[in-house]
């Protein structure tokens, strides 16, 4: 589906790569807030081999931000900030809070 608004000189497969950079740049930067609290918090060191991990989660959580986003039918904005949320949670936090979620809609 083509972007509305979007400059008629300006390549489909351009725009495409457009907003999946800043699908990926918004994954990328809730990852970092979660290692630098990890840093703040003295569980590990900036420049180490951990920064280097999150990247695959980053990727993944992008993925699932997405698909979620797109799901819920949200504007870009508001899939930007579903995936950096996403993303700062990681996997753990997302189960963690769907099982809470799970929990509270089953009473208990």
């Amino acid at each position: 589906m083509p972007l509305q608004n979007a400059d008629p000189g300006v390549p489909e497969w351009l725009r495409m790569l457009g907003g999946l950079g800043s699908v990926f740049a918004s994954s990328a930067i809730g990852r970092l807030m979660w290692h630098a609290r990890m840093v703040q918090k003295g569980e590990r060191y900036f420049w180490s081999i951990d920064l280097l991990w999150e990247l695959p989660t980053a990727v993944g959580m992008a993925v699932i931000g997405k698909g979620m986003a797109d799901w819920l039918l949200l504007g870009e904005w508001q899939t930007l900030g579903l995936i950096a949320t996403l993303s700062y949670l990681g996997p753990r936090g997302m189960e963690a809070a769907l099982a809470a979620w799970l929990m509270r809609k089953d009473g208990g």
